[in-house]
């Protein structure tokens, strides 16, 4: 019987932690690259697919790498002076911040994930192609701010958003909020360090009413430090399931303003993730952090059962696991095993905010939780259309 390649070429343990070298060393390397690095001074030659198969049973997978932006060295020093100065702010001193910052939305959004289906003579088919225009189409540009304790205002912005508008904004939007929410003046306003926001007129009004509140000192190209782009990232995902998507820039803002108006507590009391981000800061001492590519894991930090029947009512597998909303166990068990289970509206689907639902990609839900002392906790099921993350 002919072997195959992996049974004639086994790669031992010191054999991986060679490739494992190869890897660290450039991680841009293509399979033929790294197969023949490995190669050179061995006695026994192995073949790509045999790399293949071992670059994937230590774990190592080709993935397209994430987009983060290139931070100075100034501003690296300047992040990791920050995280410093507070890191030893806890949840209840982020509760005294108002965040701010801008957004803007395209009418037309194409993230270029978009797949169909079609046969060999249909790829020109009209129901086969995505059309594009001209900067999205255009799109509507707000600002907003938001506390632990509420949302702030909302307020679009007409073209750009230069001093004197954002002067306006300050003194009709930013003073009155941080006076009500903050009434001891112990508030801390944040914003970033846009042109706008350092001119002049700006830092002379702040000046004025610094016995009102504190302008937090932010370090520049630090997106990953404010929650709030969090909420755009709801405002973003809710725009993408609506029924009926804008068909105008007229329509695509008031459909904004009305999401905006509908978040949940849920979304915006998020401060338990500061001293994450700040202690991210510190261990990347200063630099990119995983805050900068999209919604962490456990963003959260809770969460309930979410179960195919074939996985958890029958035991053939781990149970996918939402962090979102309560705390229960999880795990694998199978139906005759389990002596407590019951139904909860609280969780059905429609009730799982839809940004969670995209982040997720979830598709299904058995509407029950399965609460049994037996269960045990298993790491996470590839084959689910789930992204699980476990404690």
């Amino acid at each position: 019987m002919r072997q195959s390649c992996w049974q004639k070429c086994l790669v031992d343990a010191r054999g991986q932690r060679r490739m494992g070298r190869l890897i660290q060393a450039d991680r841009r390397a293509t399979l033929t690259e790294i197969t023949t690095r490995y190669n050179r001074g061995m006695q026994q030659s192995i073949c790509e697919a045999t790399t293949r198969t071992t670059l994937r049973r230590m774990g190592y997978n080709n993935r397209r790498p994430h987009r983060v932006p290139l931070i100075s060295t100034t501003n690296r020093k300047k992040r990791l002076q920050f995280a410093q100065a507070h890191q030893n702010w806890t949840v209840e001193d982020w509760k005294n911040v108002a965040w701010s910052d801008e957004s803007r939305f395209l009418l037309r959004h194409s993230d270029g994930r978009v797949r169909i289906w079609h046969k060999q003579n249909e790829n020109m088919d009209p129901s086969c192609l995505v059309t594009t225009v001209q900067a999205g189409g255009g799109g509507v540009m707000v600002w907003g701010m938001f506390s632990w304790h509420t949302l702030g205002p909302l307020v679009p912005i007409g073209h750009c958003l230069n001093a004197t508008a954002y002067l306006s904004i300050v003194s009709d939007h930013v003073h009155p909020f941080m006076t009500t929410m903050y009434p001891s003046s112990d508030g801390y306003f944040q914003q970033d360090n846009a042109p706008c926001h350092k001119a002049r007129i700006i830092s002379n009004w702040f000046l004025e009413h610094d016995n009102e509140f504190t302008v937090l000192k932010w370090p520049p190209q630090s997106p990953d430090l404010n929650p709030k782009e969090h909420l755009w990232d709801v405002v973003e995902q809710e725009l993408r399931a609506l029924d009926v998507h804008p068909t105008n820039l007229h329509q695509l803002q008031d459909a904004i303003l009305s999401i905006w108006a509908n978040i949940s507590k849920e979304c915006f009391q998020q401060l338990e993730s500061m001293p994450l981000r700040i202690k991210a800061v510190l261990k990347a001492k200063g630099g990119q952090t995983q805050y900068q590519y999209g919604v962490p894991n456990n963003p959260l930090g809770e969460c309930i059962m979410i179960a195919l029947p074939s996985l958890c009512c029958y035991g053939r597998g781990s149970c996918p696991v939402v962090r979102w909303r309560q705390a229960l166990s999880v795990g694998r068990t199978s139906e005759d095993q389990c002596q407590y289970k019951r139904d909860d509206p609280e969780i059905m689907l429609e009730n799982i905010p839809v940004w969670i639902r995209n982040v997720y990609n979830i598709v299904f839900l058995q509407c029950f939780t399965v609460c049994c002392p037996c269960l045990v906790r298993t790491q996470q099921n590839s084959g689910t259309p789930f992204a699980t993350t476990e404690n």
